[in-house]
C-alpha cells in the first residue's frame, strides 16, 4: 500500500479514554463537509498557515491566528498540494481538468500559486499532464512537480522556463528541495530493482543519489517530519530514517504518526492516546485525546517541536472533519 507524504497514515482508530491532556493549547476548525478524507498535509515554518489537501480533491488553507479555513480549489478537482518554508510562504495547488473560468485556455493541467496573506492568486502555470506532487523551495523561486508521462519537472517560478525535466521508472508520490534548495529528490513504492529514492543537484543539474533503499518498501523524502536532508522507508520493521549516505539516522515503532524537524521527539497512537515521545529515550513528554470514540484519526505532522497538526474525521459522515493545532510542552519530571 502507498503511504502519502507528510505524515498521512493508513486511518487509525481512537477511542474515548480517560487521561488528562498535558497540552497547553488546543485550537481546532471544522472542514467543509465536502471533504472526505484527508489525503495530505503542510505547514508554515511560522506555524500560522496549514495546507489540506482531502478526498475527493478539496484544497484549503487554514488561517490560525484568524481561526479561518479558505477554500483553493472552488469545485475544482485538486491533486496536490505544498507550501514553501521560507519567510513568505507560498501555497501551491495542482488542478486538473476544464477550469471553467478559463474557457479559452484549454490546458486541463496546471498549477496556481497563492498567497495566504493576501488570500489572492499570484501565478498560473500550466502544464501538459495530471500533477501528482509538487514542492516549493523555500525561497520562493523554484517549483518541482511530479508529472505524469514527464516524471520529474524542475521550472523557474517568475518565468515558467523550465530548468531540469528527467524521467524515471517506477511509481513516484513524493518530491522535495532540500534545507538550502541545493537538492531536488524524488520517492515512491519501491519494486524489486529499488528505483528509490533519487537525489539530484540543482546547480548544476547532477544526479547525486539513486536506489539507497531496498525493494518492496515504501520511500518517502519528509513523510514523518519537515527533516528534508533525510529520506524515510516505511515496512514490516517500522519506520526508518536514512542520510543520503545510504546510513540509518533513527528508527520508530509502526505505530509512528509524526517526527519533529530536529529528529528528537515523535508522535505514536497507542491505547486510543497521542503520545509524544523522546526519541532516544522512548519516554512519554504528553499525551492528549483528540478525537472521540465515534472519529478517527486520519494524519498529522509536526508544524514545530512543540506543536503538532492532526486531521480528525467521524465514522460517519453526521459531523465535519476538523483540523486540530496541539500546542503541548514537555512533561514535569
Amino acid at each position: 500500500m502507498c503511504i502519502l507524504i507528510k505524515t498521512l497514515l493508513p486511518s487509525l482508530v481512537v477511542a474515548l479514554g480517560s487521561l488528562p491532556a498535558l497540552g497547553q493549547e488546543n485550537l481546532e476548525v471544522a472542514l467543509p463537509r465536502k471533504c472526505c478524507r484527508l489525503m495530505d498535509l503542510a505547514t508554515s515554518s511560522d506555524g500560522r498557515w496549514v495546507a489540506a489537501l482531502s478526498y475527493p480533491g478539496f484544497a484549503c488553507v487554514w488561517d490560525k491566528k484568524h481561526n479561518t479555513i479558505q477554500d483553493l480549489s472552488q469545485d475544482r478537482q485538486t491533486t496536490a498540494i505544498c507550501i514553501s518554508r521560507g519567510e513568505k510562504p507560498i501555497v501551491g495547488i495542482a488542478i486538473s481538468g476544464i477550469d471553467p473560468r478559463r474557457k479559452e485556455d484549454r490546458a486541463t493541467s496546471w498549477v496556481e500559486l497563492w498567497s495566504p496573506e493576501s488570500r489572492h492568486q499570484s501565478k498560473y502555470l500550466r502544464h501538459q499532464n495530471v500533477v501528482r506532487a509538487l514542492a516549493i523551495s523555500h525561497d520562493g523561486r523554484l517549483m518541482a512537480v511530479l508529472e505524469d508521462n514527464f516524471g520529474l519537472v524542475v521550472s523557474e517560478i517568475k518565468t515558467g522556463n523550465r530548468i531540469a525535466q528527467t524521467q524515471f521508472q517506477g511509481t513516484a508520490t513524493a518530491v522535495g528541495f532540500s534545507a538550502h534548495d541545493t537538492f531536488v529528490a524524488i520517492a515512491g513504492l519501491n519494486d524489486d530493482k529499488g528505483s528509490f529514492p533519487v537525489r539530484w543537484r540543482v546547480t548544476p543539474w547532477k544526479q547525486t543519489s539513486q536506489g539507497l533503499a531496498g525493494p518492496k518498501c515504501q520511500v518517502s523524502l519528509h513523510q514523518h517530519a519537515q527533516t528534508w536532508d533525510k529520506f524515510f522507508t516505511t515496512d514490516d520493521a517500522g519506520v526508518l530514517a536514512w542520510d543520503w549516505e545510504g546510513k540509518l539516522q533513527s528508527q520508530w515503532p509502526s505505530e509512528l504518526i509524526g517526527v519533529s524537524p530536529s529528529g528528537e521527539r515523535y508522535a505514536q497512537m497507542k491505547l486510543g492516546e497521542v503520545l509524544v515521545r523522546d526519541t532516544s529515550s522512548r519516554r512519554v513528554l504528553a499525551s492528549k485525546e483528540l478525537a472521540s470514540d465515534s472519529e478517527m484519526i486520519e494524519g498529522a505532522i509536526f508544524e514545530s517541536e512543540t506543536c503538532l497538526i492532526v486531521g480528525v474525521a467521524p465514522f460517519r459522515s453526521l459531523a465535519p472533519s476538523r483540523l486540530v493545532s496541539w500546542t503541548f510542552e514537555k512533561q514535569a519530571e
